[in-house]
């Protein structure tokens, strides 16, 4: 009677691990198929955004179609740097001051002397591969950007000759409201997944 018995709960534990088991799978079936449907859906939306080609310092990267960008060179620096500004077009975001204080998302450019791999090596972060590029994340600071992601092209610059790296840091910026920045971090993962070196 026990021996039957402890078959019995045995052939149960074994129905309900094997039912775990399927739905599982079919659980992460089903996750798998939702990722895939959200690229699809993310390629379609970014397929007609606009293209901001930087042939000085070697890169491209896509916006949509509702912003606009201003291109701020600080040439008097050695060596010299950008920040491109993106934003939505007829937008002004101000303090209470009246000032126009930010914008969302920025991208600025320079020459560095080492890589990203590096500095994450020397500030023991891990090394996060989008788009084939190798980034590195860094954690706002108080008053500094929401989201920065830290790239680099290893490649030599000509400005001078210890600058071997074009340094690019893709930001997305503190100080937007929580509806905002719900809109804003999805436009900024897409942008940042457009993000690519030209040659």
């Amino acid at each position: 009677m026990t021996q039957a018995f402890s078959k019995i709960w045995i052939f149960i534990i074994f129905i309900i691990i094997f039912s775990g088991v399927i739905f599982a799978w079919q659980y992460l079936e089903i996750l798998e198929k939702e990722a895939e449907l959200q690229k699809e859906i993310t390629k379609e939306e970014i397929a007609n955004w606009k293209i901001y080609r930087d042939d000085e310092f070697g890169f491209e990267i896509k916006y949509p179609q509702d912003w606009e960008f201003e291109r701020i060179i600080y040439s008097h620096f050695i060596p010299p740097f950008e920040i491109v500004k993106f934003k939505p077009i007829n937008k002004v975001y101000k303090s209470s001051s009246g000032t126009i204080s930010y914008v969302p998302i920025s991208v600025e450019a320079y020459n560095q002397s080492y890589g990203v791999e590096e500095m994450a090596e020397k500030l023991g972060k891990e090394i996060l591969l989008i788009n084939n590029l190798k980034f590195m994340e860094v954690e706002p600071e108080q008053g500094r950007p929401s989201h920065i992601f830290i790239v680099d092209n290893p490649k030599k610059t000509g400005y001078v000759s210890i600058t071997n790296f074009v340094r690019v840091i893709i930001e997305m910026k503190a100080g937007i409201t929580s509806n905002e920045e719900s809109s804003y971090q999805t436009i900024f993962n897409q942008i940042l997944s457009t993000f690519k070196f030209i040659d």
